[in-house]
């Protein structure tokens, strides 16, 4: 009996071997992991910023309308827009549009040839 509970204690202490690069798969997830999470504290960190940011910008704009008789359209003289009614508005339109065009072609075109590539 002695013997066999010293075999089976042998036994028991004797770790399966692990798959070839077991430990890379596992500290390599475990790089993603942190990475995603830092991420996701940098997204929350900016959004949380701009929150704050944009309630001081209102509580600023309502402290001066309410205390010191601050509007809007003092601060905003009245813009004439007579310039965009030329043809120069819509040849100018168009050739952005092109651009924009291209350019969204040109990243297309390179993440497919970069998918290829792989």
């Amino acid at each position: 009996m002695d013997r066999d509970k010293a075999l089976r204690k042998a036994l028991s202490r004797i770790e399966a071997p692990l798959p070839h690069g077991f430990h890379n798969r596992v500290m390599d997830r475990i790089h993603r992991e942190a990475a995603l999470r830092d991420k996701r504290n940098d997204a929350l960190s900016v959004v949380l910023a701009g929150m704050v940011s944009l309630f001081l910008i209102a509580a600023a704009v309502y402290l001066l309308a309410v205390y010191s008789g601050f509007t809007m359209p003092d601060l905003i003289p009245t813009v004439h827009l007579d310039f965009l009614s030329g043809p120069s508005v819509v040849y100018s339109a168009t050739l952005a549009a092109i651009v924009v065009v291209l350019l969204l072609l040109d990243l297309l075109l390179r993440q497919i040839m970069g998918r290829a590539n792989e």
